[in-house]
């Protein structure tokens, strides 16, 4: 039997989405990588590598011109989404389910499958970061975990075991499971420190009328918790909140984009060649964005 595979956005919804998929199609297995839509064609492709897979299945994952034309070269291709993106013509082997009013990308996976589950809701608390059960800030916390202190192979090992516990045992297990509430422990008293440090780094400017905050750092730290505390900033509510992280061995830099206010910031992301939603976006640029370049993009949407 061919073995399926699933590609997925690595956060909390690509994580639903993979186990939603793992329940409801037809083989009792996958294979499962974690990707970004920076490095997606790629992942894409390494997955065809020394497989016969003839199916694909890709979530919380935007499809472009490059990625639709390399998933192609699977019999058939599944693609799920809830991002806003451009209108992309596909071959009649790919299939593109896509709702951008979607609360999350889990949410239409579930609405494909006819599935519904505790955890679909949970992703969309956790996607739209309005958090109202203690099991979506147990997961979003764990998922943080990971995301803070494992990288490459092992973070893509860590998260491909979640999928699976969640598809057969269900999140309770998950969430009860004793080096899962160790790792969610762990991240929980690093946010405690590290809500010490953002207002001292945060840089804040007024641009043509609209308050922005910009926070820099060169490792991973979470954009939600950056944007709630902001919320207790003096000069806040804030029109434009950007995470910049600066990646110095390869030369990129990964731009988050926020707003307090409802600003359009998925109209600065495409400013440099990201997505996203209206409300939160993002890109990853292939060189060091200096925050005058980032405060020149928004004076540009400003004076519009």
């Amino acid at each position: 039997m061919r073995i399926p595979v699933i590609v997925a956005h690595g956060d909390c919804d690509g994580l639903i989405c993979s186990a939603l998929i793992l329940q409801n199609i037809p083989e009792d297995r996958a294979r499962i990588y974690y990707s970004s839509p920076y490095f997606l064609r790629d992942t894409i492709c390494k997955a065809m590598l020394g497989t016969k897979a003839d199916v694909i299945y890709i979530a919380d994952l935007s499809p472009v011109r490059e990625t639709i034309a390399a998933s192609s070269i699977y019999s058939r291709a599944f693609w799920f989404d809830h991002h806003t993106i451009e209108p992309s013509e596909a071959p009649g082997n790919v299939i593109l389910t896509m709702d951008s009013n979607a609360e999350s990308a889990a949410r239409v996976v579930a609405r494909y499958f006819k599935a519904e589950d505790e955890i679909v809701n949970i992703a969309d608390q956790i996607d739209k970061n309005r958090i109202e059960s203690f099991k979506a800030e147990q997961l979003r916390s764990l998922v943080g975990y990971l995301k803070k202190y494992t990288h490459g192979i092992t973070f893509a090992l860590k998260m491909r075991s979640l999928a699976i516990s969640l598809a057969e045992n269900g999140l309770n297990t998950v969430l009860s499971d004793k080096e899962n509430l160790e790792g969610i422990a762990i991240y929980q008293n690093y946010l405690q420190r590290f809500s010490l440090e953002i207002e001292k780094k945060i840089k804040v400017h007024e641009i043509y009328g609209a308050r922005v905050a910009i926070y820099t750092t060169q490792e991973f730290n979470p954009v939600y918790f950056i944007t709630n505390k902001l919320k207790e900033h003096s000069r806040a509510p804030f029109n434009y909140i950007v995470v910049a992280v600066y990646r110095n061995l390869n030369n990129k830099t990964k731009l988050e984009f926020r707003t307090h206010t409802g600003e359009d910031v998925l109209s600065l992301a495409k400013l440099f060649g990201g997505g996203g939603h209206r409300l939160a976006s993002g890109a990853t640029v292939t060189e060091n964005i200096s925050e005058m370049q980032i405060l020149k993009a928004i004076e540009s949407l400003q004076k519009q």
